[in-house]
């Protein structure tokens, strides 16, 4: 699962790379509201290729039907596992630096560094390394374990988001070295998040469908509320996002040591046991 969600999370990362100079493109060619209607339009081309191509791959056998007591009692175990849980409030966390990043990154090259026309550019590049990172993940993750993996990768994530905080304080930032901060920030980002979506859906693969959707809406919706309360700290200085990526590689740290008991870096499954995601994977798999 780990590292299939490495390889999907490297077509996400395709989207602030592309988005940018397609948004471009389309002020080119009309005014600002086009780009909802384009919006519109591709929503509907990938809503008809997902009505044609994609069918449902999880047998007969293993699906659960949309009754109010499966939903209650999906949600109660995605609600009541204590490693779902915590993993997917240490996504959340880790999501709320990424949003207040996106939000703040224009200000930042606009106001602090007086460079605005280098912000598309250099916002692909950070996304670019999320990417290598992402590919990495789904190479080594089979062989080192996620805990291992995403266990480092936030420590170095803290240990990054804190010099950074320590250098924007004392005013000695400048342009290349905000760049190369957060290019370290998002691979590191990179190669947590996808491990950690992997071991909140370990526990509660029976009801995986309904365990995604709701870690999604909780990571989603707790990570834009994050990044928001970042964003309004904006002070003309690189500080306030810089400040707010350590607190929440902190906070996400906390969430981790909440799901492990206490305990990073566990290694892989004893030999002969499958996890539990792998056996839906399997059951679902033709």
């Amino acid at each position: 699962m780990a590292r299939v969600m490495s390889l999907t999370f490297m077509v996400f990362l395709t989207v602030p790379i592309l988005a940018p100079s397609l948004g471009a493109l389309v002020l080119l060619a009309a005014p600002w509201r086009y780009i909802f209607i384009v919006f519109g339009i591709f929503a509907a081309c990938v809503w008809g290729w997902a009505l044609a191509r994609l069918p449902e791959t999880l047998h007969p056998e293993y699906r659960l039907t949309l009754t109010r007591a499966h939903i209650a009692g999906a949600v109660r175990l995605v609600l009541f596992n204590r490693s779902s849980l915590f993993y997917t409030f240490a996504m959340t966390v880790m999501f709320g630096g990424i949003m207040a990043y996106v939000g703040m990154v224009q200000q930042i090259f606009g106001e602090v560094f007086h460079r605005a026309s280098l912000m598309p550019s250099m916002f692909a590049l950070c996304a670019t390394t999320m990417g290598a990172a992402a590919f990495l993940n789904s190479r080594i993750v089979e062989r080192l374990g996620m805990r291992r993996i995403s266990h480092a990768a936030l420590l170095t994530y803290i240990g990054i988001t804190g010099l950074h905080a320590l250098l924007a304080s004392a005013g000695q930032e400048q342009l290349w070295m905000f760049v190369a901060f957060q290019s370290a920030t998002m691979a590191c980002f990179a190669l947590s998040i996808s491990n950690f979506g992997a071991m909140a859906m370990d526990p509660v693969a029976s009801v995986a469908g309904i365990g995604a959707s709701l870690q999604g809406f909780v990571s989603t919706l707790g990570g834009a509320l994050v990044g928001a309360l970042i964003g309004r700290q904006f002070n003309g200085t690189a500080l306030p996002l810089a400040a707010g990526s350590l607190c929440c590689g902190l906070a996400s740290l906390l969430f981790v040591l909440l799901a492990e008991k206490g305990k990073l870096f566990k290694g892989h499954h004893a030999a002969g046991e499958m996890p539990a995601a792998a056996q839906v994977e399997g059951a679902g798999s033709h």
